[in-house]
């Protein structure tokens, strides 16, 4: 096929509005529409490839998969290849292990699948701990490789057969991705049947070529280009994707393909040279992503992002040169054969160095046995947590903690209240008692929760029977309440886009915000309230967020440095965040005589916060104390259960 500047000039958009996007650029915040751009342009090329050949030259199965190993493999080989050892030395052993796994998944073009069934999202908070996710989209056009030529071949002869192929494709897929929307949101967003519909579009623009006067023909490009930009304008993370919404990225990259209009503008060389390294680009901006993200806590993402994004155009364009265009000029000179047997053969030696890495549970033998002794810490959680734990949407019952005759305190809220139980009970044991815990994952002592992400989700329900079964139990015995009520308001803090996916009336949205907090701090109110008529209630106020693992950046810190982190945040921040927290517990305290517990004179000093000192996590993750670290509060808890 001759070379198409207006196609690498659109190639040039996909990448750039990717790359933008992962780096949280403002202004992109739709930039995973540049995936829906190459899906169109792969169905494009693939289609005009297949449909090129004529009876005295029919078509070949071996000699298009040959080509597309030739083309996808050896970059993405460099690419595992260079983070594998690259990892060796930076990585802690659970995220090598990781990394491990999911390289193996990449290579074999399934990990769409893998993320598919993993309880983080693409446009999730952890998402950006995972070096590979962005391999998902190579799976669905390898898949898409695999079986569309095998789809089409009997059609070959028959033009027609061919258009109704791809407009069935087209149709059905489409369909599906709708439905597949409000019943499996990822499935939706990872899966070839939901993503076909857009390769089939492309596909429909090489079968209907369109003979364009020259006016027509920019009129068409202008109207393709102006869809791309509206979208880029409008959508956002949470703009429910794919489906019908990508309907305006994609036909407007079909209208530009369809146009075949290459001004000057297009034939500039940056745009260009973009869109020939936009492959290499795409597979080492997300692994630049995850290490900026990485080391965070180290050096400041924001300062360097500028250069972060110069580096990954850099590696891409040194991956184009040394990799990609080396590996093509071998593949030219050598038999078919050869091609494949060496593709595979580096495959599987790759994957069986992956599975090694993998089954070792990341090598921990790399690391100093000093800085190992700070991940034994890990483990250092509740030991009931499983059994006395509970997701939102299991059923809760009071679960007993120490080993004392009398019932000192009950215990309720979400995880956070379940990382200090352990604490009020040690206390109590020293006055011959024990305490009940109910406490649920993501459930904070809320009247009418909902949730935007689980369909489970019955928070409500669980709230409302507490302060039904409350009411069984002698009414002098206390109940504290623990809650990450910072999440519920703000979003989680782990990430620089963290948003509420939970609710009382009104989802959450920039728009609403007001609206939104005043809903959830109300029901809030309602629910602590009603339980204070019958019990005298404690309500621990919020425990500082790091925002980062706290036992992994130690961890890593003592890989590279071989020193220990002193974890911390300024003490002014913890409070700036926590203020709707901080207001409602005071209105609580005023006029339905809550006590108030303040954690912050055993976590922080005048200026800062710890998450460690002194090579001791107080946390087990970036916001929830350790068993070490809850101890640090039993003077709070000792007057209480006298």
């Amino acid at each position: 096929m001759k070379f198409r500047y207006d196609i690498n000039a659109l190639r040039a958009l996909a990448v750039v509005l990717v790359t933008l996007y992962h780096f949280k650029v403002p202004g992109f915040s739709a930039g995973f529409i540049g995936v829906d751009v190459f899906f169109v342009i792969s169905g494009f090329l693939m289609t005009s490839i297949v449909c090129k050949h004529s009876p005295s030259q029919p078509f070949s199965l071996w000699v298009f998969y040959t080509a597309r190993v030739s083309r996808i493999i050896p970059a993405l080989y460099a690419l595992i290849l260079v983070l594998t050892v690259l990892g060796y030395f930076l990585l802690i052993p659970e995220y090598y292990q990781k990394f491990a796994r999911n390289a193996v998944a990449s290579l074999g073009f399934f990990s769409n699948y893998r993320y598919a069934g993993e309880s983080t999202g693409y446009f999730d908070l952890a998402a950006e701990e995972n070096i590979l996710l962005h391999t998902w989209s190579l799976s669905v056009e390898w898949l898409f490789y695999l079986m569309f030529p095998i789809v089409l071949l009997p059609f070959l002869r028959y033009k027609t057969g061919v258009k109704w192929v791809l407009g069935l494709m087209f149709v059905l897929s489409l369909v599906y991705a709708s439905y597949l929307l409000h019943t499996n949101a990822k499935g939706a967003f990872y899966f070839l049947s939901s993503r076909v519909w857009e390769m089939a579009l492309g596909g429909l623009v090489a079968v209907y070529p369109l003979s364009l006067d020259q006016a027509k023909s920019r009129l068409c490009a202008v109207l393709g280009w102006g869809c791309l930009l509206v979208a880029v304008v409008l959508y956002d993370g949470t703009t429910p994707w794919p489906a019908y919404y990508a309907l305006l990225p994609t036909v407007g990259t079909a209208c530009v393909i369809a146009a075949h209009a290459e001004g000057r503008y297009l034939q500039i060389k940056g745009i260009q040279l973009v869109g020939k390294y936009s492959y290499s680009i795409y597979l080492w901006h997300w692994p630049v992503v995850f290490y900026s993200v990485y080391f965070v806590s180290i050096t400041d993402f924001d300062f360097f992002k500028e250069l972060a994004i110069g580096l990954s155009v850099v590696l891409g364009a040194l991956s184009y040169h040394m990799v990609e265009q080396p590996s093509a000029r071998w593949a030219r000179k050598h038999s078919q054969v050869k091609v494949m047997v060496t593709s595979m053969l580096a495959v599987l030696a790759l994957v069986g160095m992956l599975k090694v890495i993998q089954k070792s549970d990341g090598l921990p033998q790399r690391i100093s046995a000093k800085a190992m002794s700070n991940f034994s810490y890990k483990n250092n959680i509740d030991p009931k947590r499983k059994q006395c734990h509970f997701a939102s949407g299991v059923d809760v019952a009071f679960c007993r903690y120490g080993n004392g005759q009398q019932l000192k305190a009950i215990v309720w809220g979400d995880s956070h209240a379940n990382a200090v139980v352990n604490a009020v009970a040690t206390s109590s044991e020293q006055y011959d008692g024990h305490v009940l815990s109910w406490t649920s994952s993501g459930c904070p002592t809320v009247e009418g929760m909902h949730s935007t992400a689980d369909s489970q989700y019955n928070c409500d329900r669980q709230v409302n029977r507490f302060l039904v079964e409350v009411q069984h139990y002698p009414k002098d015995v206390p109940v504290i309440v623990v809650n990450r009520l910072n999440a519920y308001l703000h979003g989680n803090n782990e990430s620089q886009d963290g948003q509420p996916q939970t609710y009382v009336h009104t989802p959450y949205s920039p728009k609403n915000l007001d609206t939104f907090q005043e809903e959830v701090v109300k029901g809030y109110e309602q629910a602590i309230c009603q339980l204070s008529k019958t019990h005298p209630v404690y309500v621990l106020q919020p425990i500082p967020e790091m925002g980062k693992n706290v036992l992994n950046e130690e961890l890593k810190y003592s890989m590279i440095f071989q020193q220990g982190l002193e974890m911390k945040i300024p003490k002014p921040s913890h409070v700036q965040r926590s203020q709707l927290h901080l207001n409602a517990n005071a209105k609580l305290a005023q006029q339905c005589g809550v006590q108030l517990l303040d954690p912050l004179p055993f976590l922080c000093d005048t200026q800062q916060c710890y998450g460690s000192q002194n090579n001791i996590p107080y946390y087990f993750d970036d916001d929830h104390l350790s068993l070490r670290g809850a101890r640090r509060l039993m003077p709070l808890f000792e007057p209480i259960v006298k």
